[in-house]
């Protein structure tokens, strides 16, 4: 039916009467429609429970800087890089998948993004696309990346100033004439760059007039200011100082010389990011929000905060239509120079998620930046509550009670945390409990006493919170130290783990570990596990913290940050990108769990009946059913159970199956499997190619897959039947049509054959030769990329010994 309407005709036919009714009004919408119904055929659902899946919030996260380039808008932070192509109002994420992400540029068509612990990144294809390009750097921790011509240069912390001549291919130190190598900040106009750098080997600015191959300081005195961050505006340089109170400085001389305007203040708080436009100079602040100077000088500050509900500002830039902001909790835009702004994260689902809890059926999540966010579905869509912080650390569930521990922001950790609770699910809060001199950085209970820690020791408190008392000295800071189990209290301090068995009484160390190893407990029914920064070593105890055994866990280099489980099976989230590992023998042997698990850097787990939880930091919450009893038994995909005329030529291919290491797949003619066709004992992926069917024969074939821990999933089987051999030739419609980009080209052989197919365009014009060749007999599907070829009809024309068919096809972008 499609491909009759996609002719715009439509012929109804009567008895007596045919009619034809032309659809040139619905030709778009007719497209539409075809392009959605396409996709959804093209793009398997993803129904398999093996797979994560985006929560679709909460919404917000951090964002540290952002790029208007080639119409569209770049944002980046903790949750890689987003890419909106309407002026921020939807985004979507196209990596890469570290972070945070430190700063963007671009030169000509190819997009760099600098990171804070894996070095350089391009994109060859405006952002869709990311590779490492770190070769020749010896610090991955960049701090700014910009572009003067061809020339691409980072900043490090540390190591000074790279620049790369191949657009990033490789890299070389360009630091003649710095003194110091910690570079915070880059900027250039016209022909100069320059170079903004901070320490405690002094501070200063340089300037490079040569490509970076050498730069003279701007400041005779070591210790004189920099620049934290740079602007220009019609030729204008503006720097706003760090240290000198955060008044913002101005070059005419292309940065050689900077002068601080007569009576030029400054807002009342850390400037973080400025930016000089038509509309004057705005600077982002610490806590204060944006500020605006209209003529550009200075000399006074307006406020302008009207609909920002975050004030910790990290980023601003705009264009001739808009001003955008980048804070702790995403993207605000505004359209009117400033004086009204609106929240423009719709789909940049990049929250840090510190926490995850569940009450019944509903699940919070603790973020940072963005309150306390609640889902009422299972995680499908998420709503703000009444938070108590915007900034939460971390939320607990003691009998129905609801504790929240929130802070402000991250450099103010001292006298900066309160206690609240809430006793009605979260919809109000309240204050709690006295505050402590430390942050405290965790919560644990049992029936009589509530805990918690901070740099001066461990702490307890009865439910009224009205007076802490320290019940062990020492360092304990980490936010997942303390376990209670009835009246036996875990804790780690320093290095080793200390039980009590009297509610903290008194403590015997029952176990240490090596240096930075333990710092977290976390509890999985009566199993207690330990674990910290070096994720190769974990320990378990199966006696309330008693005896301890080693676990040896397949990751290096990466944290614990949480575990949970029910029975034998165990979850870990881990740090630095390791994502989430599992155990189905509690913790004896590990798996990896990462399938579609975009963001792995994961900070919080909930187990919530059948469904696994991850907060990340920076891509909000995803959601997995993982199985809980062993690895989870595939579905097969293609051919589908009961399928006639497949090619003798079929791909042959199934869900992934969660934790399987390998697959054996078994091919037959007999439904039994006396005897075998195929038999692959060990294949890596979930698919394989069959290229040697007979014509009109049914086929039986079953997979099961084998994982690490040596647990084998049973068969799962399915028939199909073959077509029947083609008894001429056949051209069948292009597939999709219309298209974008790519179709598929499909025809059958009654033998083997020499084709040619043609591409003409409109005009009966011969635009393309794609493939002249000899073909199999049987089935066969050639693809056309039109990738360079502009919107409109075209004609495919296959010619075989005395065969030749054209048929009409249409490119639509």
């Amino acid at each position: 039916i499609f491909m009759r309407l996609s002719n715009l005709n439509y012929e109804k036919r009567s008895l007596n009467q045919r009619e034809t009714i032309k659809l040139k009004t619905c030709r778009i919408c007719l497209y539409i429609l075809l392009f959605n119904i396409i996709d959804g055929l093209l793009i398997p659902a993803q129904t398999q429970t093996n797979l994560w899946k985006h929560s679709n919030g909460p919404y917000g996260g951090f964002v540290s800087t952002i790029l208007i380039d080639g119409g569209k808008v770049f944002a980046g932070g903790y949750g890689g890089i987003f890419i909106s192509a309407n002026d921020g109002l939807n985004w979507r994420h196209v990596g890469p998948y570290v972070g945070p992400v430190t700063s963007i540029a671009s030169s000509n068509s190819d997009i760099f993004a600098s990171t804070s612990s894996d070095g350089i990144y391009r994109s060859a294809d405006r952002g869709e696309t990311w590779a490492n390009t770190s070769d020749g750097l010896t610090s991955f921790r960049i701090n700014k990346v910009c572009v003067l011509d061809t020339i691409i240069f980072a900043g490090t912390a540390g190591y000074g100033i790279f620049r790369s001549l191949d657009y990033g291919k490789s890299w070389s130190a360009a630091n003649n004439g710095i003194d110091n190598l910690s570079i915070r900040n880059l900027c250039t106009i016209g022909n100069v760059i320059i170079a903004s750098s901070a320490g405690a080997s002094g501070s200063g600015m340089f300037r490079s007039t040569d490509g970076g191959q050498s730069w003279s300081r701007l400041e005779l005195d070591p210790y004189g200011w920099h620049a934290e961050c740079i602007t220009s505006y019609d030729n204008i340089l503006y720097g706003a100082d760090f240290q000198n109170q955060a008044k913002i400085y101005s070059s005419a001389d292309s940065g050689k010389s900077w002068i601080l305007p007569d009576g030029a203040t400054a807002p009342d708080d850390i400037i973080d990011a400025i930016y000089a436009g038509y509309d004057g100079l705005f600077a982002g602040t610490y806590s204060h929000g944006i500020f605006g100077s209209r003529d550009r000088t200075g000399s006074s500050w307006q406020s302008l905060n009207k609909g920002i509900s975050n004030k910790i500002i990290t980023a601003i830039t705009g264009n001739s239509n808009y001003i955008y902001a980048g804070t702790w909790s995403g993207i605000n835009r505004s359209s009117n120079s400033g004086n009204l702004w609106s929240y423009a994260n719709s789909g940049l689902n990049n929250s840090i998620v510190s926490s995850l809890i569940a009450i019944g059926d509903k699940i919070f999540a603790g973020t940072w930046g963005s309150g306390i966010m609640i889902s009422a579905d299972g995680g499908l869509s998420w709503q703000g509550s009444k938070s108590p912080d915007p900034y939460i650390y971390d939320i607990c569930n003691f009998n129905g009670t609801l504790f929240a521990l929130v802070g402000v922001y991250p450099s103010a950790w001292n006298g900066g945390i309160t206690f609240f609770v809430s006793k009605d699910s979260g919809r109000s809060w309240s204050p709690w409990g006295n505050s402590l001199s430390y942050l405290p950085t965790c919560l644990a209970a049992n029936n009589s006493f509530i805990f918690t820690n901070n740099q001066d020791g461990i702490f307890r408190t009865d439910y009224s919170g009205k007076s802490w008392v320290k019940v062990l000295s020492g360092s304990g800071q980490d936010r997942r130290s303390i376990v209670a189990l009835d009246s036996i209290i875990l804790v780690v301090q320093g290095d080793e783990i200390f039980r009590s068995s009297d509610n903290g009484q008194t403590w015997t160390p029952v176990l240490a570990g090596p240096y930075g190893l333990l710092s977290r407990l976390f509890v999985v029914e009566n199993q207690v596990y330990a674990g910290g920064n070096q994720i190769n070593e974990m320990y378990v105890s199966n006696d309330k913290g008693v005896t301890w055994q080693r676990l040896n866990v397949p990751h290096f280099n990466c944290a614990v940050e949480q575990i949970v489980g029910s029975g034998s099976f165990v979850a870990a989230g881990l740090s630095r990108g390791a994502g989430v590992i599992v155990s189905y023998d509690s913790g004896n042997n590990w798996i990896n769990y990462n399938l579609n698990l975009s963001n792995c850097t994961v900070q919080s787990l909930l187990l919530l009946g059948s469904k696994l939880y991850a907060g990340t930091w920076g891509n909000g919450v995803y959601f997995t059913e993982p199985g809980i009893t062993q690895p989870l038994r595939s579905d097969l995909v293609f051919p589908e159970t009961g399928s006639t005329n497949i090619s003798t030529r079929a791909l042959l291919a199934w869900n992934a199956i969660q934790g399987v290491s390998r697959y054996q797949i078994q091919l037959s003619k007999s439904a039994i499997f006396d005897t075998i066709i195929i038999d692959e004992p060990s294949l890596l992926e979930p698919s394989i190619f069959v290229s040697t069917l007979d014509y009109s024969t049914t086929y039986y074939w079953r997979v099961r897959g084998q994982a690490i821990n040596g647990y084998t999933s049973s068969w799962v089987n399915s028939w199909f039947s073959t077509r029947r051999r083609p008894e001429h030739i056949s051209l069948y419609q292009n597939y999709p049509n219309p298209f974008n980009s790519n179709t598929q080209i499909k025809f059958d052989l009654p033998n083997r054959t020499m084709v040619t197919i043609r591409i003409f365009n409109s005009l009966g014009q011969l635009i393309e030769i794609l493939r002249s060749d000899y073909f199999p007999d049987g089935y066969n599907v050639v693809t056309w990329n039109a990738k360079q070829y502009s919107s409109g009809v075209y004609y495919i024309n296959l010619q075989a010994n005395n065969f030749n068919e054209t048929k009409k096809i249409i490119l639509l972008k």
